[in-house]
């Protein structure tokens, strides 16, 4: 391919040398970038046009444009064993005689290792900081020990089908797994902590109910489905939280609606209020114009061109109220209601025709467009160059950040 043109008219451009490898690029915005091989085929260095680059002095951070250059040599099988980034910097890589990386070592000298069994399995690996992890394994291969590197040990079981059925630590832990006849994990015990948590999967392997009890009490559960795609589309919780997601042709999230607020029975409680005092609250909202920028066209160079645009917003106003909280007392029989108000919230996103995220947590439609997306509590229109870089994240009011390719700049 020597030549692509995008959905958003950007144009990359490719050359390559006769044996067919890639010698250069040009992205949508005329930067370029070169690279080298070696005899043998191998990448030697990469090289960029000139960029600019910040450098700190210890009293000041300067700038300067030049070209970055990363270099890489290998030895006589192929292995790296230095490569040197645009600032100068060397890392430097050793190897043993079956071809396992024993040893990095940074610009400044620090040193990580690594030791290898006759098997080629890990068996030790030591920072810069001189602390070491150690792994060792049984007749199987599998790994039945392992030592981290604040010193706690893990030794771990398995049942005659090779899969894991418990671990425990010098820390305490003791953890038992139990597997269906697919092997999948439908109930972990943790004896350290009382604590059970159980799965169930539907046919196809999904995990599509969970739930938590600890010493004896449940502390939580939830249902989830899917669709034919495989993709999440329904969460339900017993605290009432319910997450309901929606999909575009491409498979990205477009809709996610949460609900909370109606708590599912699952335990009977006893119930008193108790008076905790005053809190800083919403008591209500008013509408204010706010300016917005919105991304209208591109210039000739793919920066992006925007409008200020004026549009009335819900702003949040407090005060001080009384309020109290409940005491619950969890015993068996018939379930009783909690008394939380319900919450509710809708998030719409969108995508352009490179299938890049330009509408954040709309607040009423996919559409990125529409401005009545944006309100004070939610929503961000993305902008991009026509590289694909991001250059611009907008919500109401406020720009957060523009990056014109030489650095980034805050706007109000």
């Amino acid at each position: 391919m020597a030549r692509e043109r995008q959905a958003d008219g950007g144009i990359v451009r490719h050359d390559y040398n006769a044996f067919g490898q890639r010698t250069g690029m040009t992205d949508a915005m005329g930067r370029a970038t070169r690279y080298g091989y070696d005899q043998l085929g191998r990448n030697t260095d990469i090289s960029t046009d000139a960029v600019t680059v910040a450098t700190f002095d210890g009293s000041q951070i300067s700038a300067q444009s030049r070209s970055l250059n990363t270099r890489f040599t290998y030895d006589g099988a192929g292995r790296r064993l230095t490569q040197t980034n645009g600032a100068g910097e060397t890392q430097r890589y050793a190897w043993d005689a079956r071809g396992n990386q024993v040893s990095t070592t940074e610009a400044l000298g620090q040193s990580a290792r690594s030791a290898w069994d006759a098997l080629g399995r890990q068996s030790a690996a030591q920072n810069a900081n001189g602390d070491t992890a150690t792994w060792t394994y049984d007749e199987h291969g599998q790994l039945s020990g392992h030592g981290d590197i604040g010193g706690a040990s893990y030794a771990y079981r398995y049942d005659s089908a090779g899969q894991l059925s418990g671990q425990t630590s010098s820390r305490g832990q003791d953890q038992r797994l139990v597997r269906d006849a697919a092997g999948q994990v439908v109930r972990i015990d943790d004896a350290a902590t009382g604590t059970t948590t159980a799965y169930r999967y539907d046919a196809g392997g999904q995990r599509v109910f969970e739930q938590t009890v600890v010493n004896g009490v449940e502390q939580q559960r939830q249902s989830l489905a899917y669709d034919s795609l495989g993709r999440l589309v329904q969460l339900s919780a017993m605290d009432g939280v319910s997450v309901q997601r929606d999909y575009d042709g491409q498979g990205n999230l477009m809709r996610q609606s949460v609900t909370s607020g109606a708590a599912l029975p699952h335990t009977s409680e006893a119930q008193t209020l108790i008076p905790m005092g005053r809190a800083w609250t919403q008591v209500g909202s008013h509408q204010e114009p706010r300016s917005v920028q919105v991304q209208t066209g591109t210039n000739a160079d793919g920066s992006p061109v925007h409008e200020e645009r004026t549009v009335l917003v819900d702003v949040p106003d407090y005060g001080w109220q009384g309020f109290s909280a409940l005491r619950n007392t969890i015993s068996s029989g018939a379930p009783a209601s909690t008394g939380a108000s319900r919450y509710s919230q809708t998030q719409w996103y969108a995508y352009d025709r490179m299938n890049r995220q330009v509408l954040v947590d709309g607040a009423l439609n996919g559409d990125a467009s529409d401005l009545a997306n944006l309100t004070a509590d939610q929503g961000h229109l993305l902008d991009y160059d026509l590289s694909g870089q991001r250059t611009g994240d907008t919500h109401i009011g406020r720009r957060v950040t523009q990056n014109s390719g030489s650095g980034l700049a805050l706007q109000h």
